[in-house]
């Protein structure tokens, strides 16, 4: 019997825990990246750039990024509006605060659920004085691509739809041995799950329809 109660105490202290972003959100997000890589692991929209300002919305079925080029995150340099519903994607620069450039491109891609990891808890801090957090930690095989990724995610104490920081570092191999290895990591500030205004699906007018 007690050996009996000691595997069922280790089997749910390896349970993991998927870590999702919330239907809606609003965040910024600061993206560091030493390589470029193929094997991509983000949701579309945190590809766009390194430091950016996104509204995604499942209920809507739409979402907009602004691209900044630095992280003081001042006038945005590039816009991209998606609505999944409609099979749309709109893309422009913004050139002395004037849109131009505008694109629209017509994709049927599904809005997915945008998840971070499917970890196990490995514990908890507190940053500055009182914010405490809680880690969690993945290790990803991907046999036919040859990837491996150690995959860390700092979630919001309690939490496991509101997070603070995730760091992958990667591997990808081939026949021969390893052929690249990758390090990146983002953060996001000031995440919100508050209903996103309808404004911010507004295609600009010097956009095409």
């Amino acid at each position: 019997m007690k050996l009996a109660v000691a595997l069922l105490s280790v089997a749910g202290s390896l349970a993991t825990t998927p870590i999702c972003l919330p239907s809606v959100h609003s965040t910024f997000a600061h993206v560091t990246s030493d390589v470029v890589h193929e094997e991509h692991h983000r949701q579309r929209e945190y590809r766009e750039g390194d430091h950016m300002m996104l509204w995604i919305d499942g209920d809507a079925q739409k979402s907009l990024v602004h691209v900044h080029k630095d992280h003081h995150m001042k006038e945005p340099a590039e816009g991209v509006l998606i609505d999944y519903a409609k099979g749309l994607e709109w893309r422009w620069k913004w050139e002395n605060k004037k849109v131009m450039h505008c694109t629209l491109m017509k994709e049927a891609k599904e809005m997915k659920p945008i998840c971070l990891s499917n970890g196990n808890m490995t514990g908890t801090a507190t940053l500055g004085e009182h914010f405490k957090v809680d880690n969690y930690n993945e290790f990803v095989i991907v046999k036919d691509k040859g990837l491996k990724m150690d995959i860390d995610t700092v979630v919001e104490s309690g939490s496991t739809s509101v997070p603070i920081h995730q760091t992958i570092v990667g591997m990808v191999e081939g026949k021969e041995g390893p052929e690249a290895f990758f390090h990146d990591s983002i953060m996001w500030v000031n995440f919100s799950e508050e209903p996103i205004d309808a404004k911010h699906w507004d295609v600009p007018s010097e956009c095409p329809l």
